[in-house]
């Protein structure tokens, strides 16, 4: 039986897995000791969450592995780098959903207004968003901004054309995933994760038959289609077992009004803003790489490089893709009123972190990481090659993710987003910095002939320290207002 959060039943306590538990009353003057939540019970109830972020992240490999045994493997990759590390940005507004149906899902009432908020947004984003790739605002970012070679560029033109729908489903099932959190009922996340990959598989198989034998597909985009075809089936899934859930909530919260749209907006902006900011250092990366491989002259040019680093990531993301559920966590776990889950919480998350970099570490120091780019992901050679440089910067990336996501959830579950924002600006501009001095400033001479796509992954360990430091200025500074806590 699903079970009511905490503000609409006083008489309970929500557990670390979110299930209701009776608060313990002691009689006048006996001293009562509230039990310790078990790092075991906490666990359970992230596993799903962390199973479903590695679902997220699993399709890029799956789908790279199916370019590179199609004609013209770099060009297709590295069209599929830069059409979705556009697409992130786009996709970044509606995936940044999560945080606010995870924080304000208290009731149907709510779910409801979140849920037309939602429409609205995603309506005006896609006109927006389809203004730029159906005009000449596409070659001036990508081959101008972006300094992406001529053949990748337009092999990358139809594959952003099939993304123009792909964030949708993908924030409609964040949405519902949100109020499934705040419910406690993490098992449905992790399920539609199942769903996702499932239909990933049939999309390839369908796709790649139409786009090579009926009607001629670019590969970069028959990739698209087929990870569309699968968010919106997880979507589907997930949107059938939320309303089980929102049928159970109460109408609305006694004592406590519903939130205004306007109420929404302040909420939200701040979070999508960030999540916005945070997409952007994807394409920013991938120009760097393309504009250090020509000023540094790399082997392989800009072509092999941003290859190199996309199939880099693309086994990168798989281990830190457990880490992208760790804001919804804490988020829950810093809401909780049991000492224990907001003290172990944190604990077990950059516990996580450690762990998940004890396993990229074994996968980029020994051989393992080149015959997995070579065998299983079937990359050229120097592709591969470059890619497992690019692997050993990524080992601590886990860890700062881990840190970086738990204050996050923990600032967005006291309702200070706007913390959030100000430190993702700051990473931004780190970031800008650091590509502009390697590809501009006088330490381009000492790196001639020297790869880029590696240089692009240590940016981003420096950027994610910076987030940690930001973040954990902020929260010592609400601290000192007694401000950090709130509800």
């Amino acid at each position: 039986m699903t079970s009511v959060p905490r503000a609409d039943r006083p008489d309970v306590g929500v557990t670390a897995a979110g299930d209701a538990s009776p608060t313990v009353i002691a009689a006048p003057g006996e001293r009562t000791i509230a039990p310790v939540v078990p790092y075991l019970k906490l666990f359970l109830f992230y596993l799903p969450l962390g199973f479903s972020g590695f679902m997220m992240t699993l399709d890029l490999p799956v789908v790279n592995a199916v370019l590179n045994r199609l004609p013209n493997p770099d060009t297709s990759v590295a069209a599929l780098r830069v059409a979705f590390s556009m697409a992130l940005v786009y996709e970044a507004a509606h995936i940044s959903i999560i945080d606010v149906s995870t924080t304000l899902s208290s009731d149907r009432r709510v779910f409801a207004m979140l849920r037309r908020f939602y429409i609205v947004m995603a309506a005006v984003l896609l006109v927006v968003v389809s203004a730029i790739v159906f005009s000449p605002l596409y070659d001036l970012i990508v081959r101008g901004v972006m300094h992406i070679p001529a053949t990748v560029a337009e092999a990358a033109r139809p594959a952003l054309w099939a993304f123009l729908l792909w964030p949708i489903p993908i924030g409609w099932r964040r949405l519902c995933q949100g109020a499934l959190i705040r419910s406690g009922n993490s098992k449905p996340v992790g399920a539609g994760g199942l769903v996702r990959m499932a239909s990933l598989a049939v999309g390839l198989i369908f796709f790649g038959w139409l786009g090579t034998s009926v009607v001629f597909i670019e590969p970069a985009a028959i990739a698209v289609l087929a990870m569309l075809f699968s968010v919106t089936a997880e979507a589907v899934a997930v949107q059938g077992w939320t309303n089980r859930i929102i049928r159970q909530m109460p109408e609305t919260t006694p004592g406590k009004p519903a939130p205004t749209y306007r109420d929404i907006w302040h909420f939200f902006f701040p979070l999508g803003l960030t999540s916005i900011m945070s997409t952007t250092m994807q394409p920013l990366l991938t120009a760097g790489i393309a504009s250090a491989a020509v000023a540094w002259a790399s082997p392989g040019g800009p072509v092999v490089a941003v290859a190199s680093y996309a199939v880099a990531w693309s086994l990168a993301v798989l281990v830190f893709g457990p880490t992208l559920s760790m804001t919804q966590a804490a988020i829950t776990w810093s809401k909780s009123t049991d000492a224990s889950v907001r003290e172990r919480g944190p604990r077990l998350i950059v516990g996580m972190g450690v762990g998940l970099a004890a396993v990229m570490a074994v996968a980029s120091l020994t051989p393992l990481i080149y015959w997995i780019f070579t065998v299983l992901l079937d990359a050229p050679p120097v592709t591969a090659s470059l890619a497992a440089d690019v692997t050993r910067w990524f080992i601590p990336m886990p860890i700062l993710h881990s840190i970086s996501f738990m204050l996050r959830g923990r600032l967005i579950a006291a309702h200070h987003p706007t913390v959030v924002r100000r430190a993702q600006l700051v990473d931004l501009v780190t970031l800008f910095v650091i590509v502009v001095a390697v590809t501009n400033g006088p330490l381009v001479p000492l790196l001639q002939g020297a790869p880029a796509a590696p240089f692009a992954a240590l940016a981003y360990d420096l950027m994610l320290v910076v987030d940690i430091t930001m973040l954990l200025l902020g929260i010592r500074a609400l601290g000192r207002t007694g401000d950090v806590t709130r509800e």
